[in-house]
């Protein structure tokens, strides 16, 4: 099964609430899926993806439209 965007917006926004703990680099975590998500869908665009995964600013919407 691919993933589809919905799924791609979904885990950036895990990795979002994730690196808000430190327990590991965000940017490993980032990597390691833009790599599994690339193998999956060779049109995966891994940078669109690295920057859905960025902290969002307080001020700043919700990404994902929630």
């Amino acid at each position: 099964m691919s993933f589809t965007s919905e799924h791609y917006v979904k885990v950036a926004g895990v990795i979002r609430e994730l690196s808000k703990f430190a327990v590991i680099s965000p940017g490993a975590i980032v990597s390691a899926f833009a790599e599994m998500f690339q193998n999956d869908n060779p049109k995966f665009n891994p940078g669109t993806f690295w920057d859905a995964c960025q902290p969002i600013d307080e001020g700043e919407e919700e990404r994902d439209g929630s």
